[in-house]
């Protein structure tokens, strides 16, 4: 079982939400680009969905091909939108976060264990090769 958490409204109405997303932006852009994620954007993030599956990949195509076989593999417990960068699945209790490349382990303070933006990425492959 993967549980899928993105960012959600929790029980704000929508012009508040949609102003505290506008506060969020950067923060969300930044961590995307491979920022550490800060707590305050950490705490807007909610379980959206299930899915009956056990790879982090696996999890990723059933959330965008969207098939109706697809659709039978996920409990579906809020909005939710394809999986994205950014998105944080959890496997085995472990977090890892949706990056250009691959599903980074989300670290206790919050880091990753590396960069989820594909600018910063390719930088630290390419150090590694130095």
């Amino acid at each position: 079982m993967i549980i899928v958490k993105q960012l959600k409204n929790k029980n704000l109405v929508r012009e508040d939400w949609l102003n505290l997303l506008d506060d969020l932006e950067d923060q969300l852009y930044l961590f995307k680009k491979g920022a550490k994620l800060t707590p305050e954007l950490y705490a807007h993030y909610g379980n959206v969905a299930e899915i009956n599956c056990n790879e982090l990949h696996e999890a990723w195509v059933i959330m965008n091909r969207n098939s109706f076989e697809d659709q039978l593999k996920i409990t579906y417990l809020a909005p939710s939108h394809s999986l994205s960068v950014g998105d944080i699945l959890v496997k085995d209790n472990v977090e890892y976060v949706v990056g250009v490349i691959g599903f980074p382990k989300l670290n206790k303070d919050l880091t990753t264990e590396f960069p989820i933006g594909r600018i910063q990425h390719m930088k630290q492959l390419g150090n590694k090769n130095d």
